[in-house]
């Protein structure tokens, strides 16, 4: 069972490990929530990313490879558990 709010990156959903890392590359990248949305080639506003960011929705899977490009990261790497390390095995 997945425990939610925990703060355990381990037991996270799929979901909340993007949403986590997806606040972590904004932040070292130190580029903002706008810049974010403004760089999708479908534009999203201030909204959709503090939505996407609070966890109010997933980051679609036809968006996940032009954020992990506009992340300078892959989309394995916004998906992957901390503790995953190497390829992923198919």
């Amino acid at each position: 069972m997945v425990q939610r709010g925990m703060g355990s990156s381990q037991s996270a959903s799929a979901r909340e490990r993007v949403r986590l890392a997806l606040r972590r590359r904004l932040a070292e990248l130190g580029m903002t929530g706008r810049a974010f949305g403004a760089s999708f080639p479908h534009k999203h506003g201030d909204s959709w990313v503090s939505g996407l960011l609070r966890g109010q929705f997933a980051l679609g899977l036809e968006e996940l490879d032009d954020a992990a490009a506009i992340l300078k990261s892959t989309a394995v790497e916004l998906v992957r558990a901390p503790n995953q390390i190497g390829r992923a095995h198919v």
